[in-house]
Protein backbone atom coordinates (compact mmCIF):
# COMPACT_ATOMS: atom_id res chain seq x y z
CA UNK A 1 0.00 0.00 0.00
CA UNK A 2 0.94 3.92 -0.98
CA UNK A 3 0.43 6.98 1.41
CA UNK A 4 0.72 10.21 -0.08
CA UNK A 5 0.63 13.05 1.56
CA UNK A 6 0.13 16.43 -0.39
CA UNK A 7 0.59 19.67 0.65
CA UNK A 8 -0.85 22.95 -0.90
CA UNK A 9 0.23 26.60 0.04
CA UNK A 10 -2.91 28.15 -0.51
CA UNK A 11 -3.24 32.14 -1.00
CA UNK A 12 -4.87 33.62 1.51
CA UNK A 13 -7.90 35.17 -0.61
CA UNK A 14 -8.06 31.91 -3.08
CA UNK A 15 -8.12 29.46 0.45
CA UNK A 16 -11.75 28.87 0.68
CA UNK A 17 -12.39 28.62 -2.87
CA UNK A 18 -9.41 26.25 -2.75
CA UNK A 19 -10.94 24.30 0.26
CA UNK A 20 -14.62 24.09 -1.41
CA UNK A 21 -12.73 22.56 -4.42
CA UNK A 22 -10.65 19.90 -2.78
CA UNK A 23 -13.78 19.15 -0.88
CA UNK A 24 -15.90 18.52 -4.14
CA UNK A 25 -12.85 16.69 -5.22
CA UNK A 26 -12.80 14.06 -2.38
CA UNK A 27 -15.91 11.79 -3.04
CA UNK A 28 -14.66 11.55 -7.16
CA UNK A 29 -11.42 10.38 -5.82
CA UNK A 30 -12.70 8.01 -3.52
CA UNK A 31 -14.20 5.92 -6.44
CA UNK A 32 -11.02 5.82 -8.51
CA UNK A 33 -9.70 2.27 -9.11
CA UNK A 34 -7.19 1.29 -6.05
CA UNK A 35 -7.93 4.23 -3.78
CA UNK A 36 -8.18 2.88 -0.21
CA UNK A 37 -8.83 6.22 1.67
CA UNK A 38 -8.50 10.19 0.60
CA UNK A 39 -9.03 12.76 2.92
CA UNK A 40 -8.99 16.58 2.70
CA UNK A 41 -6.91 18.05 5.73
CA UNK A 42 -7.21 21.42 7.03
CA UNK A 43 -4.54 22.48 9.94
CA UNK A 44 -5.99 23.99 13.16
CA UNK A 45 -2.89 25.89 13.12
CA UNK A 46 -1.69 27.20 9.72
CA UNK A 47 -3.67 29.30 7.43
CA UNK A 48 -2.07 29.05 4.71
CA UNK A 49 -2.07 25.00 3.57
CA UNK A 50 -4.17 22.52 3.23
CA UNK A 51 -3.46 18.56 2.52
CA UNK A 52 -4.82 15.85 0.82
CA UNK A 53 -4.13 11.84 2.89
CA UNK A 54 -4.43 9.17 0.32
CA UNK A 55 -4.05 5.54 0.52
CA UNK A 56 -3.87 3.51 -2.17
CA UNK A 57 -3.58 0.06 -3.25
CA UNK A 58 -0.20 0.30 -5.24
CA UNK A 59 2.03 2.84 -6.91
CA UNK A 60 -0.06 2.06 -10.12
CA UNK A 61 -3.06 3.51 -8.85
CA UNK A 62 -1.69 7.00 -6.88
CA UNK A 63 -0.21 7.53 -10.12
CA UNK A 64 -3.02 6.57 -12.66
CA UNK A 65 -4.83 9.74 -11.42
CA UNK A 66 -2.14 12.36 -12.42
CA UNK A 67 -1.16 10.37 -15.77
CA UNK A 68 -4.80 11.11 -16.85
CA UNK A 69 -5.99 14.20 -17.67
CA UNK A 70 -9.57 13.87 -17.34
CA UNK A 71 -9.02 12.89 -13.83
CA UNK A 72 -10.38 14.67 -10.80
CA UNK A 73 -7.06 15.74 -9.47
CA UNK A 74 -5.72 17.65 -13.04
CA UNK A 75 -9.22 18.92 -13.33
CA UNK A 76 -9.11 20.40 -9.82
CA UNK A 77 -5.57 21.83 -10.87
CA UNK A 78 -6.97 23.24 -13.88
CA UNK A 79 -9.97 24.74 -12.40
CA UNK A 80 -7.91 26.44 -8.78
CA UNK A 81 -4.47 26.68 -10.15
CA UNK A 82 -4.27 30.65 -9.45
CA UNK A 83 -5.64 29.56 -5.50
CA UNK A 84 -2.20 28.37 -5.40
CA UNK A 85 1.05 30.04 -3.94
CA UNK A 86 3.35 27.59 -5.35
CA UNK A 87 3.10 24.30 -6.65
CA UNK A 88 2.44 21.44 -3.90
CA UNK A 89 4.60 19.32 -2.14
CA UNK A 90 4.10 15.54 -2.51
CA UNK A 91 5.71 12.92 -0.09
CA UNK A 92 5.22 9.24 -0.74
CA UNK A 93 5.61 6.55 2.06
CA UNK A 94 5.45 2.34 1.59
CA UNK A 95 2.73 1.27 4.47
CA UNK A 96 5.29 -1.37 5.67
CA UNK A 97 3.84 -2.09 9.15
Amino acid sequence: MILMMVRFHVTPQGRERALRAMRDVAPLMRLEPGCVRFEVLEPEDDRDHLWFHEVWTDRTASERDVADRAAPIPTLARAIGTEFASPPSVSTFSIVG
